[in-house]
């Protein structure tokens, strides 16, 4: 299975420059896949696992993916088994399909409790699931029974880093 992932199991940049992930792996999924691409073929079918093929069948996916935008990609997969997806940015997955409606994530970027039971239903934590390295760290020698000045003396040291929070370089 790690050798179909040359081709099928890929990310294809679309006419947009988005992405749509593909995983069409087993035959059923692979026969759906090249039908909507509208390239299904039995010469297609049997030869999905002659390696001779993988780099001429990848740059054709490149091709047909780059030939319509992700949205209608996923017009065009949309409840079908072709294993075909939509690669989200971390903006979009709030507001997108099962995510949405289940309200799995919450911002910033951050899950929400699962599983979800009815009898014994998880509620959200009141402080952010996001840690960020060394923020807890001088509350944890405390209770180890280290001192303030111990702490500072290893954190000076270089031992152990304390830190608030850490804002992203990008």
């Amino acid at each position: 299975i790690i050798l179909l992932l040359y081709f099928v199991v890929f990310s294809y940049e679309t006419l947009d420059g988005k992405f749509v992930a593909v995983g069409a792996i087993e035959p059923k999924f692979y026969k759906i896949l090249l039908t909507k691409l509208g390239i299904y073929s039995e010469k297609m079918m049997t030869t999905q696992q002659d390696t001779s093929q993988w780099a001429e069948r990848r740059k054709l996916f490149e091709s047909i993916f780059r030939s319509k935008s992700r949205k209608q990609w996923e017009k065009i997969f949309d409840g079908t088994d072709a294993c075909v997806t939509p690669v989200l940015t971390p903006e979009e997955i709030f507001d997108y399909g099962h995510g949405k409606a289940r309200q799995i994530y919450r911002k910033p970027y951050e899950p929400s409790p699962a599983p979800r039971l009815l009898t014994s239903p998880c509620v959200r934590a009141s402080r952010p699931f996001i840690q960020h390295p060394g923020q807890h760290t001088a509350a944890i020698l405390s209770e180890c029974g280290y001192s303030e000045k111990q702490v500072t003396s290893l954190v000076r040291s270089g031992a152990v880093q304390v830190s608030k929070a850490l804002k992203s370089k990008l």
